[in-house]
Order: structure tokens, then C-alpha cells, then sequence
């Protein structure tokens, strides 16, 4: 659950850094940003075996393994789940596309920031999400949102000196 927990004040932590009104809805985001693999485990446990084992014998990312054995990622299944429950697009959105970002759908900037944090997270230990990989930060994701190394560096920061609380996996 640390994990979790470090996302979600992660994107809070960035959406302060860009002086985003949605600080709220972009942690939420961050909170749910995985609801799919549950959605998965719980409808295709055999299925999800089949993409742990995939993970490890072909050391591919979580969402790349989902990809291979059900055509779509958590991220798509959790969205789906977020749409059937009637939540805005703005916390939909990043769920979806936490993996896929596309500079042109909509609610992009949340989707960055939710992006964003998901690597920096991984980076930071703060979280395996079912592999042992980094995903590639989308140069598009950091330059929606204006950011530079520096700002990036100070994030980082952010998150070594408040997420002290949740264990390094």
C-alpha cells in the first residue's frame, strides 16, 4: 500500500510544483492509477499468472506482458472500470493513459503528471508495479508540462525528504 500512497502524493507534489489547480484530482489519480490490475487479477487470475511469468522470463514491463496476453494494460481496464462508475474524464484520462501518453486527448496535463510520477516513483524504489523496470519517461509528458531538469531534480528531492515513511522496495 506504500507504494500507492507515494504515487498519490507524488502527483500532488508535482501538481504543486506546476502550481496546477487539481492538486486533489491529480492525487486521487495517482491512488488509482493501477485499479486495472486488480480488475485483471480478480476476472483472469490464470490469465495474470500468465503475465507475471511472462515478466519474469522475458524481463518485459508489467504493462507490456498485459499487452502480450490480453491485447490491452491495466490502464485501459482500470479506465473502463473509472468510466463505468461515472468518474470525470480528468481522473479517467490518467488511469487510462498512465502508460500511453498522448499529448492531443484529452486531459492531458493530469495524464502527464500521473505519467511523471509513475516513473519517478519506480526510479525512487517507491513501488516494483509487478517488474523490475523503469518505464521510459515520454519526452512529450515533460515537455506538456514545461518542465526542466531542474524542477525535475527538485521533485526528486520532494520525494526523498517527505516519502520517508514508505519502505524502498
Amino acid at each position: 500500500m506504500g507504494a500507492l500512497a507515494g504515487l498519490c502524493r507524488t502527483c500532488g507534489f508535482i501538481a504543486e510544483q506546476l502550481g496546477l489547480d487539481e492538486v486533489e484530482e491529480l492525487s486521487v489519480s495517482g491512488l488509482l492509477h493501477d485499479l486495472g490490475k486488480v480488475v485483471l487479477f480478480q476476472g483472469f487470475a490464470e490469465e495474470f499468472h500468465y503475465v507475471r511469468a511472462l515478466v519474469e522470463t522475458r524481463d518485459l514491463l508489467f504493462y507490456q506482458a498485459e499487452e502480450q496476453v490480453f491485447g490491452a494494460h491495466h490502464g485501459l481496464a482500470g479506465g473502463w472500470l473509472l468510466e463505468k462508475w461515472t468518474l470525470p474524464g480528468k481522473l479517467v484520462a490518467p488511469v487510462s493513459d498512465h502508460h500511453d501518453f498522448r499529448p492531443h486527448r484529452s486531459h492531458a496535463e493530469c495524464t502527464a503528471v500521473v505519467h511523471l510520477a509513475d516513473v519517478l516513483c519506480r526510479a525512487e524504489a517507491l513501488g516494483r508495479g509487478g517488474d523490475r523496470k523503469i518505464p521510459q519517461l515520454q519526452p512529450a509528458a515533460v515537455k506538456l508540462l514545461d518542465l526542466g531538469m531542474e524542477e525535475i531534480r527538485k521533485i526528486m528531492e520532494r520525494l526523498d525528504a517527505e516519502l520517508d515513511d514508505i519502505p524502498r522496495m
